[in-house]
């Protein structure tokens, strides 16, 4: 799925169905998502992935939380996930939108911020720091610095430093071909960059996201091009699934195997079903009465 194309079709919907940019409620964002599965050859599994959601939040949601059950505390926890949902979709529509005006400011604003080679100066700062960080004598425990402990004793996680924070810019810029100019690249690559310690200040998970970010946006030109373009929104590409940031390729080639999959699901379902029946039949159970030939 092209996101950048997506997010024009997520646009128009919220257009015509809201007649605004942004959906302000749940009735408008239900509708929405209705018209976006309607779409023809869409798959609910690929849209989860894009809203950064499971596809089992997805149905209950567009469920409005209904679940057939006796247990009242299941009922209540399958409607409370389904607000959950519905609150996080209506956020994640609204980014394309937001989105948007935040690109147009950023094209219009003049040629201020830092350039790449003053990112080069910074990043050189911060590895001669962490070199010297390095280098220090441990104290007597063998370490640098002692990891902060709660008062239940368990190690708070550390935010990633800033020359990790500084080495992700420079990797995602590299990436981000295509843009207007480099004072731009560079806006969009501090951008992406942003978003992802909002969602992720925590210094493993940051590198493990960025990691992923640098590959997906290497094999996957497309998406590349749509984020430098202003068309698809950082924080699909933070929040969504490694599912939804996949070359068109792959994506087509997983909807394959899981079409065969669930076919052969299906066919080993039935052919059970009928070799129940006949052990049924070849045991005597279920037969009728026979019928009494005998005048």
């Amino acid at each position: 799925m092209d996101l950048g194309a997506f997010a024009e079709e997520v646009l128009d919907a919220v257009a015509g169905i809201c007649g605004d940019v942004v959906v302000e409620s749940q009735t408008q964002a239900a509708h929405v998502i209705d018209a976006l599965c309607r779409r023809p050859g869409s798959n609910h599994r690929e849209l989860a992935a894009v809203f950064g959601v499971s596809p089992e939040q997805f149905e209950h949601a567009r469920a409005r939380g209904k679940e057939e059950s006796k247990d009242s505390v299941y009922t209540e926890m399958c409607r409370l996930d389904a607000v959950y949902t519905w609150n996080a979709l209506i956020q994640r529509i609204n980014y394309a939108a937001h989105w948007r005006e935040e690109f147009r400011e950023m094209q219009n604003a003049g040629d201020g911020g830092t350039s790449s080679e003053e990112e080069d100066e910074v990043l050189q700062e911060l590895e001669v720091q962490a070199a010297d960080g390095e280098n220090r004598q441990p104290d007597a425990d063998g370490e640098n610095r002692q990891p902060v402990l709660s008062k239940f004793g368990l190690a708070i996680p550390s935010l990633a430093p800033q020359a990790s924070r500084a080495k992700a810019k420079l990797l995602l810029e590299k990436q981000l071909d295509g843009a207007a100019c480099e004072v731009l690249k560079g806006r969009l690559a501090r951008r992406l960059e942003a978003e992802v310690f909002e969602h992720l200040p925590n210094d493993k998970d940051y590198k493990c996201c960025v990691r992923g970010l640098v590959a997906n946006l290497r094999r996957n030109p497309m998406l590349a091009g749509g984020y430098v373009a202003g068309r698809v929104p950082p924080q699909w590409i933070v929040l969504a699934d490694h599912e939804a940031l996949a070359t068109r390729m792959h994506q087509l080639q997983r909807r394959a195997l899981r079409t065969e999959c669930l076919k052969e699901v299906r066919e080993c379902e039935e052919a059970e079903k009928a070799r129940h029946k006949q052990w049924a039949v070849a045991k005597g159970h279920g037969l009728g009465r026979v019928p009494d030939l005998l005048p």
